[in-house]
């Protein structure tokens, strides 16, 4: 299987469609996705950040945004866009602090470019895992935001993971799943 040609049908900042033309065993077939470019996939569009603040007791930092396309407050880690020429790290600072009021204090790990939902969009983010420090301030949130932040311990992790009513991030689901059961 291989594209043979990329078309771009929406012309936006941030998110544009796009018809890919394939071909499989001999025949061709389209597939419209969306994409943070308008030329080839960058390396990396995204960052995540898994922050932990390592006190008496580890608390993970966690944000509920409201998500227009959900349409309701999801649970999610801090994230967002690499600016044009910045890397993954300082990405990943200038993002947590803007997100949260908070910083990294020492990055642990940063995962390779993966890739957020395939079949739909080919947008890619690392995630970085750091230690953090500071007090919770949505000071210097962007006015499209509507974040709450949350720094929880083991059991209060547990908790929210355990309320059906809370919406998330596959992501920080997955995440917060595996951190509250250690």
């Amino acid at each position: 299987m291989k594209t043979t040609k990329r078309k771009q049908i929406t012309d936006l900042p941030f998110l544009n469609l796009f018809e890919a033309t394939y071909e499989h065993e001999g025949k061709e077939g389209k597939w419209t996705y969306a994409s943070r470019s308008t030329s080839k996939p960058k390396e990396c569009d995204a960052v995540m950040v898994v922050g932990i603040v390592m006190k008496d007791t580890p608390k993970i930092v966690l944000i509920k945004q409201y998500r227009v396309p959900v349409g309701e407050y999801i649970i999610e880690f801090p994230a967002g866009l690499l600016d044009k020429d910045e890397t993954i790290e300082v990405a990943a600072k200038r993002e947590f602090e803007e997100e949260t009021g908070m910083k990294i204090k020492e990055i642990k790990n940063v995962s390779p470019p993966t890739f957020n939902s395939a079949g739909i969009t080919d947008e890619t983010v690392a995630m970085v895992f750091a230690s953090v420090e500071g007090e919770p301030s949505t000071e210097l949130n962007e006015s499209s935001e509507d974040i709450e932040i949350l720094v929880l311990d083991k059991n209060q992790l547990l908790e929210l993971i355990k309320d059906e009513q809370i919406k998330w991030s596959a992501k920080a689901w997955m995440y917060c799943g595996f951190f509250s059961n250690f």
